[in-house]
């Protein structure tokens, strides 16, 4: 009860602050039109804001594990050597910094930029931790688990550690260490979302994340990922405009949440779709009887009435099959499984107007 009380805290606190700028801003601008060099910095502002919300949302979701992810077959020694001068620059030139990458041509399945957003997470909380002049390592290595171990049953491993020579924890503090918003830094310092987020990350991704430190002995903080056979890698997609190359299309938008559908209603006009709306699956089911011209339906999945966005799209596999349905949520709950499984794509919120243009192209093709 304490680590959700912290939860609930430190999610309102954060969230005021975003909204406090995006409110602000948005008045700013709202009062002074004609001003557009103050105009452009509070867009700007309000932008940045928005777009911290939607990380804090994102490591609220690893957290929880319902963080809807893109799993694919990766080398994980290939992505972390990639990604040595971001973690350099992240960590500064007052610490020294060593790859040891004995993962070879493993390979793991995970969604590469959750992957990446876990290691930063670590090394951050590795400089953090470590006073000037020390030294921060990543290693990698397989390991066999021959029997179950806590969390992870029994199998072949990933071992992606991150050590450092800072301050250590003690066994208590060490224990506590991945609930979400506990942090031992100074107000203001840190959110204490880090380690949370490399932990739902980790068990969604099927692994776990162990810790090994002392006070005064630094500390080793590894990702256990499972090993993943490898696969042909698919042909890389040729580059493509897709909101230039959409073909007008009358599109059925279910969303319950009018500001939200006032918004995608905008934007599905701006890629040159004419728009039917829906706020829920009831009447959705409705338009689609009386108008047989809609050509794709996009749909938000938590809908109310007690019939979701894939029930919705369940039934029109069978109702009408071959019409493109594409799914799209924040946070879909109980049907997060079944609207990922499923053969509809899927576009998580929120999203840009490429990435609505993309996943409605993939639709259309499919």
């Amino acid at each position: 009860m304490e680590a959700i009380g912290q939860l609930t805290g430190g999610v309102a606190h954060d969230f005021n602050n975003l909204l406090t700028v995006i409110i602000g801003a948005l008045d700013v601008v709202d009062r002074n039109p004609a001003d557009e060099a103050r105009r452009n910095r509070m867009i700007a502002a309000a932008m940045a804001a928005a777009k911290r919300g939607e990380k804090l949302t994102q490591h609220l979701l690893a957290f929880a594990r319902r963080q809807p992810l893109r799993p694919e077959v990766c080398r994980i020694d290939r992505l972390i050597a990639e990604s040595e001068d971001l973690l350099r620059r992240a960590l500064g030139d007052a610490y020294s910094f060593h790859l040891r990458l004995g993962g070879g041509v493993r390979n793991a399945l995970v969604d590469s930029s959750q992957f990446e957003a876990a290691l930063l997470n670590l090394v951050v909380n590795a400089r953090d931790a470590t006073p000037a002049g020390g030294e921060v390592t990543i290693e990698t290595r397989p390991v066999t688990l021959p029997k179950p171990v806590g969390e992870l049953p029994a199998g072949q491993y990933l071992r992606i550690a991150v050590r450092d020579t800072g301050s250590g924890m003690d066994a208590e503090t060490a224990a506590r260490a991945v609930e979400p918003f506990f942090t031992t830094k100074p107000p203001g310092e840190g959110t204490g979302l880090g380690l949370s987020q490399v932990y739902g990350f980790a068990r969604q991704s099927g692994g776990s994340v162990d810790i090994e430190t002392r006070p005064g002995q630094g500390a080793t903080i590894a990702m256990l990922l499972p090993i993943a056979a490898a696969t042909d890698p698919d042909a890389s997609e040729a580059a493509f405009d897709h909101v230039a190359g959409q073909v007008p299309a009358r599109v059925l938008l279910v969303e319950d949440d009018p500001q939200v559908a006032e918004l995608v209603d905008a934007m599905l006009h701006d890629l040159g779709h004419t728009v039917v709306r829906a706020g829920g699956v009831d009447e959705a089911l409705d338009r689609l009887n009386a108008d047989k011209t809609i050509e794709l339906v996009l749909s938000d999945v938590i809908m109310p009435g007690g019939r979701s966005g894939v029930d919705l799209a369940e039934h029109l596999a069978t109702a009408r099959p071959g019409l493109p349905v594409v799914l799209c949520s924040g946070y879909t709950g109980g049907d997060q499984g079944r609207a990922q499984a499923g053969a509809w794509p899927f576009l998580s919120k929120p999203f840009s107007l490429d990435s609505l243009a993309r996943v409605l192209t993939e639709a259309r093709v499919r």
